[in-house]
Order: C-alpha cells, then structure tokens, then sequence
C-alpha cells in the first residue's frame, strides 16, 4: 500500500509544516521539479513505502495524479519502484528539460 497526502492547509491559508514532508525526495539531487510551485498548487504528495521519504508525485511521473490505495511506491532497496529509479537518476527531470526544449524548437517565436 502506498502512503499518500497532500499538504494540509492551516486556517489562515499558509500550508503546515509537517517536517517529513517539507523536502521531495529528489530535492538534495538537484532533480525536483515542483521548488517554486509547492506554495502556489496543491502538489500531491506519495510517500516511500519503505524509507517514509515522501516525494512530489509530479517529480516522480510528471503529472499531479494522485497514488492509489494499491499502487506502491518504493525508492530504495532491491525492489525499488521503477518511477521512482527514475526520478532519482535525474531520467523524469531530464524529460521534461527536454519537453521544453521541443516546444522552443517548434515555436521559437514563442519563447523571444
């Protein structure tokens, strides 16, 4: 079973700080994607099922769907999700630098 969750907001707006979930697992390797959208959106959040480093799921899969009950998510060990190997080798960050770069190539004039 996967642990999954989404920032919960404090009455006045401004999100909690729940200490496990300040930091995405791929944050220290330089690969998050979500640093300057994580106090504008409501990321969802996926939790590993065996370390509880918790991760942007937008990091991990490039979409802000959430986990489900019976998906599991697992970062380390011998049976390491392979969403998971993937964000932390850089290869999801990777893909979307060159989403990026392909709609500057189609549409330059886009992007003067």
């Amino acid at each position: 079973m996967v642990k999954k969750a989404n920032p919960k907001k404090k009455k006045n707006g401004n999100d909690s700080k729940d200490p496990e979930k300040e930091k995405c697992g791929v944050l220290k390797l330089s690969h998050c994607l979500c640093v300057k959208l994580e106090k504008k959106n409501d990321l969802e959040w996926v939790a590993c099922s065996d370390c509880n480093q918790w991760f942007h799921v937008y990091c991990v899969r490039l979409n802000n769907l959430p986990y489900t009950e019976e998906d599991v998510f697992t970062c380390c060990g011998p049976n390491a999700s392979p969403e998971a190997v993937a964000s932390l080798a850089g290869d999801v960050a990777a893909k979307l630098r060159a989403l990026k770069l392909s709609r500057i190539i189609q549409s330059p004039e886009r992007f003067q």
